[in-house]
C-alpha cells in the first residue's frame, strides 16, 4: 500500500488515542469497527495488525485445526502464524472477526500478508450484497497484497483470512493489515 511516512505517524497517532482511550475502560467491549481509517484519498486501514497497541487480533474468532500444532501470535510489526504441519484437506489457519464497516468509497478489499511459499490464501467478505470470495494463486514466500473486489458492495459485515499450507509441512508467515482501496483515486494519490 503506498502512502507517505508522515501519513502513517498521523493514522499510528490517530489509532494510538483511539485504542488509549478504548483500553481505559476496559469493561466496554470493543464495538465492531464502522468507518475505515483513511490513509490518503485512495486507500484506508480496518485492521492495523502491524503495531500491538492498535492490532485487534483479540477479536478475531480464530479455528484451530487438530495436529497441526497452530500458533498465532501477535509481535511488533505483524500478527504472525506457525504450524508444524500441514493437513491435506482445508485451511491450517481461518479466522474471522466481525465489521460494520462502510466500504462504499472503495471497491477492493485488501490483505498485506507474507505466506509460505506453496500455501493458498483465501480472502473472503461478507457485504450487504452477499459473500465476496477469493482463493489465489500458490504464494512465493514473498509479502503481497491480496486483492479482493467488493463489486458494488457498500457495507462489510465480515472478514474471513483462510491459509492452506502444503500438505505435511511446517510453515511460518505473518499478516500486515486489512484494507480498502479506491483504484480510481489511485492516481490522484
Amino acid at each position: 500500500m503506498s502512502h507517505t511516512l508522515s501519513s502513517l505517524h498521523l493514522l499510528r497517532a490517530i489509532l494510538f488515542c483511539s485504542a488509549a482511550l478504548v483500553a481505559s475502560n476496559a469493561e466496554i467491549p470493543e464495538p465492531a469497527p464502522e468507518m475505515p481509517i483513511p490513509i490518503n484519498v485512495a486507500e484506508a486501514i480496518i485492521e492495523p495488525f502491524w503495531d500491538r497497541e492498535l492490532s485487534g487480533l483479540p477479536h478475531w474468532s480464530i479455528d484451530p485445526r487438530d495436529g497441526c500444532s497452530l500458533r498465532v501470535y501477535q509481535e511488533w510489526n505483524a500478527v504472525y502464524f506457525e504450524w508444524t504441519t500441514s493437513p491435506t484437506d482445508g485451511p491450517v489457519l481461518q479466522m474471522s472477526r466481525d465489521f460494520h464497516v462502510d466500504c462504499g468509497r472503495y471497491e477492493v478489499l485488501m490483505l498485506s500478508a507474507t505466506c509460505p511459499k506453496g500455501c493458498i490464501v483465501k480472502l473472503a467478505a461478507h457485504t450487504n450484497l452477499g459473500e465476496r470470495a477469493l482463493a489465489f494463486p500458490p504464494s512465493d514466500g514473498e509479502e503481497h497484497e491480496y486483492r479482493l473486489p467488493l463489486d458494488g458492495a457498500q457495507r462489510i459485515t465480515q472478514v474471513t483470512i483462510a491459509i492452506s499450507g502444503v500438505p505435511g509441512t511446517p510453515a511460518t508467515g505473518w499478516l500486515r493489515w486489512v484494507g480498502l482501496q479506491n483504484t480510481e483515486l489511485l492516481d490522484a494519490y
